[in-house]
């Protein structure tokens, strides 16, 4: 059964839904809500891939949560998704090379700091200190985290409870950890404010 649902203390910014396909099968959606005062320079990267528009300048093409996949689940302490595969960027022409070459967009680092700690199931959180695509919900508190990671929103519905725990009691390898059955964010969406 999935672990409650603990609501946490802080104005919620910006919600996103994250529709998950499971082996090439619909999921479900899990929903996170973002605490933007609490980390604004991860949280406005995390809805900026959300919205497939992370780009450094106008004329890079954007980054996106979109079609990304599970990295690794830790049983019962970490399910960690955004591999991206929409990396965005641009085409240069680089010396030495005869075909332009396509640079990534990097992850952009910020300075963001909050004392929220990972004392619940169904909490959001990024690389403190930014430079990474990555994000992690916990399907169970998981204090060591708070060293590497900064909390940044939450999970909202028991639905979305659900659909976690049901990435928890996947089958994973021993190299790496990643799931056995192929976890894909098929589509990330901001909801507009007053939905």
């Amino acid at each position: 059964t999935a672990h409650p649902l603990q609501t946490k203390p802080y104005e919620t910014s910006e919600r996103v839904i994250l529709e998950l396909s499971l082996s090439g099968q619909p999921a479900g959606s899990i929903e996170v809500g973002l605490w933007r005062d609490q980390a604004p320079g991860s949280v406005d990267t995390f809805v900026k891939l959300a919205q497939g528009r992370l780009a450094p300048s106008s004329g890079d093409s954007p980054a996106s949560f979109d079609r990304s996949s599970l990295i690794r689940i830790a049983k019962d302490k970490a399910i960690v998704l955004g591999a991206l595969r929409q990396v965005g960027g641009q085409t240069q022409l680089v010396r030495g090379q005869t075909r332009p070459v396509m640079i990534p967009v990097a992850p952009p680092l910020n300075k963001d700091s909050n004392l929220v700690r990972h004392d619940a199931a169904g909490l959001l959180s990024v690389r403190r200190g930014g430079g990474s695509f990555a994000f992690t919900i916990t399907p169970r508190p998981n204090l060591d985290l708070d060293r590497d990671e900064i909390v940044i929103g939450q999970v909202l519905t028991s639905e979305g409870m659900e659909l976690l725990e049901r990435l928890n009691g996947l089958a994973t390898n021993n190299y790496n950890r990643g799931s056995l059955a192929r976890v894909i964010v098929e589509r990330a969406r901001v909801l507009p404010p007053n939905q």
